[in-house]
């Protein structure tokens, strides 16, 4: 049991610091506009209305590398169970739902956001499998 919570910790803090790393990147690469005031909220409501694909890719990019390298974590702490993976799948989903649900996106980011989480999950867990196979063939 205490090898599941564990589990579980350190996928989710895999995948929180995949996707900080990850998006700080992409935001080096793909900056915001100079004139864009951070703290006002109709000003990022305004701009995300028209945001450029160029900024928000390398986002999604940042949820689905996240939550993968996190059911990763998961799944090998947990020794191939993957139902931690699948916890840190919901733990990250959540604070991705918050976000769009505070900051205003475009559809098409919204939805592609939602399903990035548990493509991730389910990538991250599969490639763990196939090298464990791997490894006891």
């Amino acid at each position: 049991m205490l090898r599941k919570i564990l589990a579980v910790l350190g996928g989710a803090i895999d995948a929180f610091v995949v996707v900080f790393l990850v998006e700080w990147v992409g935001h080096r690469l793909f900056p915001f506009p100079a004139d864009l005031e951070m703290t006002d909220f109709e000003s990022i409501r305004a701009f995300m209305e028209s945001a450029p694909p160029s900024l928000l890719l390398p986002v999604l990019l940042a949820h689905f590398l996240g939550t993968a390298c996190g059911g990763i974590t998961a799944t090998w702490i947990a020794q191939g169970d993957d139902r931690p993976a699948w916890i840190v799948c919901g733990v990250v989903m959540l604070a991705g739902i918050m976000n769009l649900s505070m900051i205003p996106h475009p559809t098409w980011f919204a939805v592609a956001d939602l399903v990035s989480y548990p493509l991730g999950i389910y990538l991250g867990i599969r490639s763990i499998a196939a090298r464990a196979s791997k490894t006891t063939a």
